[in-house]
């Protein structure tokens, strides 16, 4: 492809590819520059187990996570299933919000 320009159009195309490659990684360097260097998010105890939030598929039923999050209860964990809206089919938004609300009231 190169080949086949002048001498000078050539120079002049890898000139602006590493200008072009040149403002990629300044623009880079500029954002990771930018975030915060401290994570605010508190780690968490690995040894004790965590809430379970169970979520059906596409259309999926709850009856199956019932039994499932009977036996993780009866075995000390926190379990709780979560029933989506419009049996999981419905708009996507209205699901994450319903998930959202379930994650934060663990």
């Amino acid at each position: 492809m190169f080949a086949s320009l002048a001498p000078a159009r050539r120079r002049l195309v890898f000139v602006l590819l590493a200008l072009v490659l040149v403002g990629i990684v300044a623009a880079v360097a500029a954002f990771v520059a930018s975030r915060p260097a401290s994570d605010t998010v508190a780690s968490v105890d690995q040894s004790v187990p965590g809430p379970v939030l169970l979520i059906p598929g596409f259309g999926g039923s709850t009856d199956s996570l019932d039994v499932l999050a009977a036996e993780l209860r009866e075995a000390g964990r926190d379990a709780t299933v979560v029933t989506l809206p419009d049996g999981g089919v419905g708009d996507l938004t209205v699901q994450a919000q319903t998930l959202r609300d379930a994650s934060t009231r663990l």
